[in-house]
């Protein structure tokens, strides 16, 4: 039965049914949906709206019709209609480098009096109240006109040289960390700034990212060399919050080479080296993310290759980039895995914490250090971070271009 058959059949039962009663409406239903295969919900939709328009067999393009005058249906919008609740999330999703929903709802409490403070703009209560109780799928849908324009189609090149197999055999493969219950075990990657082409020399961003907690320091090294990667992870473990335990990186020469093996394995107490399998990106998955999240977003693809600006980078990296993304930015932590069958459900975390929370909440960080985690995170703004960032960024990119600063 096609289309325009089906519609005549229910145009003749639609007087017939309107004037029944529940036990003989039920019976032309069965009836109409047994002929045609319809569902029965779909059929009573459209038998109502037939009523609704008071338009005979005879007339013609029913459908435009009705739709031009069919209501809203449901709960009136809650969100949509509140400029200044749709501002304040815009904001605050901008300056948290646009996360995920998810995210989001988790940085909207800590971002909120910030906000109403850095911008002068007094939420009132009933606003606050929304923000305060909006879920995921409504900032979806929020945002989702705004981040369908932006869909970035730039993409990096990977710069790893695999080390000999002699070398790698002196570290062992490790290809999960299910055993990790504490922080200090850590991944370590780089990326490379080379705006698209590998040749000659340039700045790589070394990326260090706890398991556990994910707390992340980063660190800018000249041509990627051993020596440099060597001594960019001895400066970023004494800024770290917790002892390092274990180091895993990839199979490229910066990490697989004897100077960094003799480093951990003469370490007191010694920290344990481990590296991915070759070509298997997901067996580090933690820092794989934040090579995006925490370096590309910031310093895109441009190719930065001025020996001059590695004062600048340093202060970026162990300034306020730092304080912006360990203690403001909010990450979803994997729970657990569950296979079934040929398939694998992903159990995450259901709210998202900043790794300062998780530093906070854990009982394997000394009373001390947490104390002066409090202290420096109550004199931190992000907004004002964010100028920061935005304001060495601009210098970055001006100076990339320049052969002398």
């Amino acid at each position: 039965m096609s289309k325009q058959e089906k519609y005549a059949y229910l145009q003749a039962i639609a007087e017939r049914y309107a004037g029944s009663g529940r036990v003989d409406k039920g019976r032309i239903l069965d009836e109409y949906c047994s002929t045609t295969g319809t569902g029965r919900k779909h059929v009573i939709a459209r038998l109502a709206r037939i009523k609704r328009s008071g338009l005979s067999a005879q007339t013609g393009a029913v459908g435009t019709a009705v739709r031009g005058r069919k209501p809203r249906t449901g709960r009136p919008p809650r969100y949509a209609a509140d400029a200044a609740l749709f501002a304040a999330i815009h904001a605050i999703w901008e300056s948290a480098k646009r996360p995920c929903s998810k995210r989001l709802v988790a940085l909207l409490p800590v971002w909120l009096p910030h906000y109403e403070k850095d911008s002068a703009v007094v939420l009132t209560r009933a606003s606050r109240h929304l923000i305060s109780t909006i879920s995921a799928a409504s900032i979806d849908r929020l945002l989702a006109p705004t981040r369908k324009a932006l869909a970035e189609t730039v993409r990096g090149i990977s710069g790893t040289t695999p080390a000999s197999e002699w070398l790698r055999s002196l570290v062992p493969v490790r290809t999960h960390h299910h055993s990790v219950d504490r922080p200090g075990s850590v991944e370590g990657d780089t990326v490379a700034h080379c705006g698209g082409s590998i040749a000659g020399e340039f700045f790589w961003t070394l990326t260090v990212t706890d398991i556990d907690s994910a707390w992340t320091e980063c660190a800018c090294v000249w041509s990627k060399l051993a020596l440099g990667v060597k001594q960019a992870i001895v400066t970023m473990q004494q800024r770290l919050p917790f002892a390092l335990r274990s180091f895993d990186s990839d199979n490229g020469t910066e990490f697989i080479n004897h100077g960094l093996h003799l480093y951990f394995a003469n370490h007191r107490p010694a920290i344990e080296f481990t590296r991915s399998r070759p070509y298997e990106k997901n067996d580090q998955a933690y820092v794989e993310q934040k090579n995006n999240s925490v370096v590309r977003q910031f310093l895109g693809y441009e190719r930065l290759d001025n020996p001059a600006l590695e004062p600048l980078l340093t202060d970026f990296f162990t300034g306020c980039w730092r304080d912006y993304v360990n203690f403001f930015l909010p990450t979803m932590k994997l729970v657990r895995k569950e296979t079934v069958g040929s398939k694998t459900r992903r159990i995450y975390e259901k709210v998202a914490q900043t790794p300062y929370r998780r530093l906070i909440r854990c009982k394997h960080i000394a009373s001390k250090t947490k104390k002066a985690l409090r202290l420096h995170y109550e004199t931190l703004n992000p907004f004002e971070l964010k100028r920061q960032i935005d304001d060495t960024l601009i210098q970055i990119s001006k100076y990339a271009r320049c052969t002398d600063l």
